[in-house]
């Protein structure tokens, strides 16, 4: 299926679209994009911290019949329980993350790397500090 969500505004009736969309950018346009994308009562998981505030028409939301989820820390019944989970699905290789890690730095560039990472360039997705 090929839906081109920054173009076409899909007809909030339309059965097109995806189960779940997980909105991880954490840009508010991201989130849009995500409403966009979900099909008529679909799930947006959001993955995200947004450092300003957002507005949203809650309209498209109640339209599609959406849910939207906060997958976020302050769900957790058990920070602890959830960080065995993750850590046994890292090992069990369920997440392959070495695709994220778009830039290296060793120990000593550790200021060029944080100066790098805080001008948020789009060719940046995760950094790791090499000792």
């Amino acid at each position: 299926m090929k839906i081109n969500a920054t173009n076409n505004q899909e007809d909030r009736n339309s059965p097109v679209g995806f189960d779940v969309v997980i909105e991880a950018s954490g840009n508010p346009e991201g989130l849009l994009t995500a409403v966009k994308l979900v099909r008529r009562k679909g799930r947006v998981a959001i993955f995200s911290y947004y450092p300003h505030p957002v507005t949203v028409d809650v309209r498209d939301w109640d339209a599609k019949g959406i849910e939207v989820v906060m997958a976020v820390p302050a769900r957790s019944d058990s920070y602890s329980n959830d960080l065995k989970v993750a850590v046994e699905l890292l090992k069990r290789g369920v997440f392959d993350l070495r695709r994220l890690i778009t830039h290296r730095w060793r120990l000593d560039q550790i200021k060029e790397a944080f100066e790098y990472a805080s001008k948020k360039p789009r060719d940046y997705i995760k950094g790791v500090i090499m000792p």
